[in-house]
């Protein structure tokens, strides 16, 4: 249900609606969800559909849809499975992997908008669930490149400036954490606990470093290029 687009998103639909429809089986006593978490910018500030009608509403929006999908796995539980659908779902959002058409490779304003979200959001899980941290760089990576991309292709005003702001941000945070543990590592070095699991540590922690500053350097010029749209469709008008 979630590892889909828009091919799978009516089969999605139809095991949601059934889901719903054992909820609501006695309309006097529905089983409602009480433990919904509060809607966060990734998800667009939505929340879980409650009935019928509001699951119906939102059938023929594929990436309110996807977002659907998203909540309710990620209540379930976030686990390094869920991890990796999540930034493979991003994938799908902002790309159309199977497009040979460099054109129509990129997808389009609202699908972009959603994958560097849902990026940045799987950077902010893994932080909270320690899982795996090696991979936090690459999300970051892949937000940025997305922003370059719109860039080259003529689409800068389609970046939003806070949301590249918040990338910024995290990846500063991500670089500071990487520092963090290269002192780390150097302590041990120091107190002769060094193994050769922990030099294959340092080197990984030293490549997320230099990755860091690589983004950042990125993520600039982005914020150079779309302050630049800004002002000049702020004295044209």
């Amino acid at each position: 249900m979630i590892n889909c687009y828009r091919s799978d998103i009516e089969t999605a639909y139809h095991y949601l609606l059934w889901a719903m429809r054992l909820r609501y089986k006695d309309p006097k006593v529905p089983i409602l969800k009480n433990n919904l978490p509060f809607p966060i910018e990734a998800n667009g500030y939505c929340t879980e559909c409650q009935t019928i009608a509001e699951l119906i509403s939102i059938r023929n929006n594929p990436n309110r849809m996807i977002i659907e999908c998203l909540m309710i796995r990620e209540r379930v539980g976030v686990t390094s499975n869920f991890l990796y659908l999540l930034d493979h779902q991003a994938d799908l959002c902002g790309y159309n992997l199977y497009s040979f058409d460099s054109n129509t490779y990129l997808r389009g304003s609202e699908e972009c908008q959603l994958a560097i979200r849902l990026w940045l959001h799987a950077y902010h899980l893994r932080i909270q669930t320690q899982i795996n941290l090696n991979k936090c760089v690459s999300y970051l990576e892949k937000c940025a490149r997305i922003m370059g991309e719109l860039i080259n292709r003529k689409r800068t005003k389609e970046i939003q400036f806070d949301i590249l702001m918040k990338v910024l941000e995290a990846t500063e945070n991500e670089y500071q954490r990487n520092k963090n543990l290269e002192s780390t590592l150097d302590v041990e070095r120091e107190n002769e606990n060094f193994s050769c699991s922990s030099s294959e540590a340092d080197e990984t922690v030293g490549n997320n470093g230099d990755k860091c500053l690589y983004v950042i350097l990125n993520l600039l010029f982005n914020a150079m290029k779309v302050s630049e749209k800004i002002f000049r469709n702020f004295f044209r008008g």
